[in-house]
């Protein structure tokens, strides 16, 4: 995916500390400082509630899995 993420201060999703440059999330229009709160796959949601849940619902996808993500950046949510 191409971000570094820690468990956002709310406790309810993973903010986005670095956007590696080139990566998919580059490509794709995260930001640094967004918080990721879902990740969907093949029309499934999976909550993001910390960075632990986060990297073993990553972990669990093969390279060039294509996912959504849901980020709440500010007070809207947007969908990537």
């Amino acid at each position: 995916l191409g971000v570094r993420v820690q468990t956002a201060a709310s406790n309810d999703g993973v903010e986005v500390g670095e956007v590696v440059t080139g990566s998919p999330a580059e490509a794709a229009g995260v930001l640094q400082g967004d918080v990721i709160v879902a990740i969907t796959v093949k029309g499934v949601a999976h909550p993001t509630p910390n960075a632990a849940a986060f990297a073993t619902i990553m972990a669990g996808f093969e390279p060039d899995t294509e996912i959504q993500l849901s980020v709440r950046r500010g007070t809207t949510t947007v969908e990537l």
